[in-house]
């Protein structure tokens, strides 16, 4: 038997309560092992948000104010 490694993947994910005009949100965000973005998932009442302006509204938030949201 023979075996070869042919990548590694490690990331970290953050979750947050996003108020946004009066919904609250629960958003996931991914960063890869160099803390990079590399994906998002948000829901509202358990559901997928499928809605470009309200990911770009709560994607902006949370980049602009990451550092101090999560010390």
């Amino acid at each position: 038997m023979n075996a070869a490694l042919t990548s590694k993947e490690t990331s970290t994910s953050y979750r947050f309560n996003v108020e946004h005009d009066g919904q609250t949100y629960q958003v996931q965000i991914w960063l890869n092992e160099k803390g990079k973005f590399i994906d998002q998932e948000i829901e509202l009442n358990e559901e997928i948000i499928d809605d470009d302006t309200i990911e770009d509204a709560i994607v902006d938030y949370l980049d602009k104010n990451w550092d101090t949201l999560t010390r």
